[in-house]
């Protein structure tokens, strides 16, 4: 695995491939094989091959986050955002503090041109990451954004407000600290 991975990184595609196929059927076994093989596969120019790789991956270990991840870059890398989101909901149900999942989310509105629910998406990235300005922000131009529809609007709407509150609890913690 590892020389496999350092000959990828020195952009030798094909050696990595040959030192990954030593392995034989262990290489199938285990999500962290697949998902190099994937990226072989892509750095190869094989997008659709990765492609097949990783959705049969994501079928095997869908608690796999690594797994899950290499296949929506892989979706997104290939323009098939409806798809890439069609991946992304079910694992933000499950793990809706995942940040990168977010993230991720975002840029599959973005080449939607689903304005509203891109910025939407990357207002929880930031505050997961504990920017709630940022956040406040995103969800701000999501409400200007005047593509979304009135539960969308009310969702972001309810949402504002939360953050709003949380950042003016933050900013009076701050101040009463300073105080003692």
């Amino acid at each position: 695995y590892g020389l496999a991975l350092a000959l990828l990184r020195y952009k030798r595609p094909a050696d990595a491939q040959a030192a990954l196929a030593k392995l034989g059927d262990r290489s199938k076994e285990s999500p962290m094989f697949v998902t190099l093989a994937a990226r072989i596969r892509q750095a190869q120019g094989k997008g659709a091959e990765a492609l097949a790789i990783l959705k049969e991956g994501a079928a095997r270990w869908p608690d796999r986050r690594s797994v899950v991840y290499a296949y929506v870059d892989a979706l997104a890398a290939q323009g098939r955002a409806d798809e890439t989101l069609a991946v992304i909901e079910p694992q933000l149900r499950l793990y809706p503090r995942d940040d990168r999942l977010h993230e991720m989310e975002a840029k599959a509105f973005a080449a939607l041109g689903k304005r509203l629910r891109q910025h939407q998406a990357q207002a929880e990235v930031y505050a997961l990451r504990g920017s709630l300005p940022a956040a406040i922000e995103q969800l701000q131009l999501a409400r200007a954004a005047g593509d979304g529809n009135f539960y969308e609007l009310s969702v972001v709407e309810a949402r504002l407000k939360e953050l709003r509150a949380e950042h003016a609890r933050d900013l009076k913690d701050k101040d009463t600290r300073k105080k003692f």
